[in-house]
């Protein structure tokens, strides 16, 4: 008994011409953002707090200082020529090499991000009807974390570099290349601490099967290692740098006050505050509580794990960071772009299938 097999419709394709607009646009927006970034941040609210020439001599105060690693691009800037000649003038683009610096690393940084979120939304979905959604949605994001708050709006040169080695790590952490992954992981410590993060994602993305954490997965050798080597690796690097950074002013310079306790005094004055509520569920464009309620709609099963790490890091700021400052969030901006774009997809598809489903119950009813 033969079946007829029916063909299938051709996959709709966007045209070679509407590509390029796509991606020309994302480009620009991203220029855009990293132009208004720069303005709104560096130019007005930055120069009186954080002095970029302490830092690239290696004296600002800490816990800036010990995210090092723009230390050395800015020290380099200051001593270049070519960068002087271009900073120079009656009307430079730049008002200085460090500025010039570090707008090319966060544009940078903000391409490549958009680049590897599209590259790990095209892994994920097997169909990618929201093709450039995920780019355009960490451009959003990134909006929301670094430009809509208040009054913190102050830029610090390894901001935008962290959300891309944060993003490179999720991309190697999901398609499981470990040893790609240590050299990021490496690098991204000495810019930015919460690269601790990605060991609890690490430990998930191991341990996620199919539909369910496969616990016995722990018994073998490999996931235990790994986690510990990143762990371990984490803490060396962050013993170090307090250990040459250990002469440094603290972060409340002339005062000297407890950074953490100080953080907690100051977020429990937040929460008292009514003017500050809306702000403080600004992280990712209010995001965040919409992918642990709906997270039903999310696949596959390890990526909608990963969900699992936001708890985690909203716990951590209340602690260790200001709530009202939503840049502590910046670096989620490209996985939550991920993770709402999937959303997206799993709702638009569950929405089809019940309209099937009642159609096909219409039918059934009527014959």
């Amino acid at each position: 008994m033969s079946s007829a097999i029916k063909p299938q419709a051709p996959r709709p394709r966007s045209s070679k011409a509407f590509r390029w607009f796509a991606w020309i646009t994302l480009l620009l927006a991203s220029a855009q953002f990293v132009r208004c970034y720069m303005i709104v941040t560096f130019l007005i609210y930055t120069k009186p707090f954080f002095d970029l020439r302490q830092y690239a001599a290696g004296v600002e105060r800490m816990p800036f200082q010990g995210r090092m690693l723009m230390m050395f691009p800015l020290r380099w800037a200051e001593r270049s020529p070519l960068l002087a000649r271009m900073t120079a003038g009656k009307m430079p683009p730049f008002n200085s090499p460090e500025e010039l610096v570090i707008t090319l690393v966060g544009l940078a940084s903000v391409v490549l991000t958009g680049v590897l979120v599209t590259w790990l939304y095209r892994r994920l979905s097997p169909t990618t009807p929201f093709i450039y959604l995920p780019f355009a949605l960490t451009l959003v994001f990134l909006v929301s974390n670094y430009l809509l708050h208040m009054p913190f709006m102050i830029m610090y040169p390894y901001d935008l570099l962290g959300v891309l080695f944060f993003t490179a790590g999720v991309t190697l952490i999901y398609t499981r290349r470990f040893w790609l992954l240590l050299p990021v992981f490496i690098a991204g410590c000495f810019n930015r601490e919460t690269m601790l993060f990605l060991v609890p994602l690490f430990l998930v993305d191991g341990l996620a099967a199919e539909n369910n954490f496969d616990w016995k997965r722990l018994k073998k050798l490999s996931l235990p290692a790994q986690t510990l080597a990143l762990c371990a690796i984490w803490l060396a690097i962050h013993v170090y740098i307090l250990h040459r950074f250990r002469a440094n002013h603290g972060e409340f310079y002339p005062q000297n006050l407890d950074p953490g306790a100080t953080h907690r005094h100051l977020n429990f004055m937040y929460l008292l505050q009514l003017k500050f509520w809306p702000q403080l569920d600004n992280a990712c464009a209010y995001m965040l509580p919409f992918l642990i309620l709906l997270r039903r709609y999310i696949f596959p099963f390890r990526l909608r794990a990963y969900i699992l790490v936001l708890p985690l890091w909203v716990l951590t700021m209340v602690v260790f960071g200001l709530l009202p400052e939503t840049r502590i969030y910046g670096e989620l901006s490209g996985l939550v772009a991920v993770l709402a774009t999937m959303l997206l997809e799993g709702y638009v598809k569950a929405r089809a299938q019940r309209g099937e489903f009642q159609k096909e119950s219409q039918r059934a009813s009527i014959a």
